[in-house]
């Protein structure tokens, strides 16, 4: 009985959601992701458990495995390959040491489901240069230490129409917002008052082409120009005051941002939490194209866009297990 009462809490502390499909027709109880084309059916969080798995390392998670009603059916019929309209996800929890339950054994033993996680994009501009040099290399151990910690996704410098470097943009994996602001506050370059400042902002993940980002990653291959061809800008907007503007507007900026992604031209998509703005990542082999999708975009040509900020984007480092698709939000 505890073991069942336990398995329920840790449902109840969703981090992260992996979801594979067989495609099939639509059915009507289906509702489409905005973008990046998945459709998971509402009450997907009450489909049964098919198995549970522990990964070390860098992820340090444990994780459910759920199926639908066909994917159960084909499991004990032995029926594979898995028919039209299976779904299998994957439920995602941090593994974390229980300090109550260590209490009772009297010794250290006792893991659990931790706290879940949240998205927190760091976006930063550079104040003192001298000092961003002195402090880079401990900045790169910081950051590759967070990764490795499962607490950075993505990360790298943000470049200005000269090419010139001037800021960062990171994205962290953090409990709470005053996590991320620890993350930011210990990072070597804020130690060293190299930074104007930063703006921490609780972050939804829409999309993401994780075949882009991968090729993009400077960290991974330190050749000169092998990666040359990817180049992604990512667009730091704001909304305008009006609320309503913005929900009517909605449905055509999903439908724009699917065009993106069918023409291989955007990398990373969300939302702000507090629905203020989004960030958004095009590929593309100019910053002058990067602009032409930004000013297409119905956010921009009906003013909903009250503020965008296009720099290039630099990525050095990258998490790829840690870019799930949130689905807790009802608007992405």
């Amino acid at each position: 009985m505890k073991r069942i009462a336990f398995f329920l809490v840790a449902v109840a502390t969703l981090a992260g959601v992996v979801v594979f499909m067989v495609p099939a027709a639509r059915h009507a109880a289906q509702e489409a992701a905005p973008i990046f084309g998945i459709k998971i059916p509402p009450g997907y969080r009450d489909w049964r458990l098919i198995s549970v798995a522990r990964e070390e390392g860098n992820l340090n998670d444990i994780r459910a495995i759920l199926g639908n009603d066909v994917a159960i059916n084909a499991y004990r019929e032995g029926n594979l390959p898995f028919p039209d309209a299976t779904i299998i996800a994957a439920l995602h929890y941090r593994h974390a040491p229980s300090e109550e339950n260590n209490k009772v054994f009297g010794r250290s033993q006792s893991f659990a489901a931790g706290p879940p996680t949240k998205k927190f994009i760091n976006f930063v501009k550079y104040r003192d240069l001298d000092r961003i040099a002195s402090a880079r290399p401990a900045h790169f151990a910081y950051a590759d230490r967070l990764r490795a910690q499962g607490k950075l996704a993505i990360g790298g410098p943000l470049m200005d129409a000269q090419g010139w470097r001037i800021g960062l943009l990171f994205v962290y994996e953090a409990a709470s917002r005053d996590e991320a602001l620890i993350f930011a506050e210990q990072d070597p370059f804020t130690l060293a008052n190299a930074l104007s400042g930063y703006e921490i902002s609780e972050w939804r993940l829409r999309g993401v082409n994780l075949d882009f980002l991968i090729k993009a990653n400077r960290s991974a291959d330190q050749t000169v120009g092998k990666n040359a061809q990817i180049r992604l800008f990512a667009n730091y907007a704001k909304y305008g005051a009006d609320k309503s503007k913005l929900a009517a507007v909605r449905p055509a900026h999903w439908e724009y941002d699917r065009t993106l992604k069918s023409a291989g031209k955007l990398a990373l998509a969300g939302f702000f939490a507090d629905d203020k703005g989004e960030l958004l990542v095009y590929n593309a082999a100019s910053r002058e194209e990067a602009m032409s999708y930004l000013r297409q975009d119905p956010f921009s040509l009906e003013g909903v866009f009250a503020d965008c900020e296009l720099l290039e984007w630099l990525i050095e480092g990258l998490n790829p297990d840690l870019l799930t698709i949130d689905l807790s939000s009802e608007k992405g």
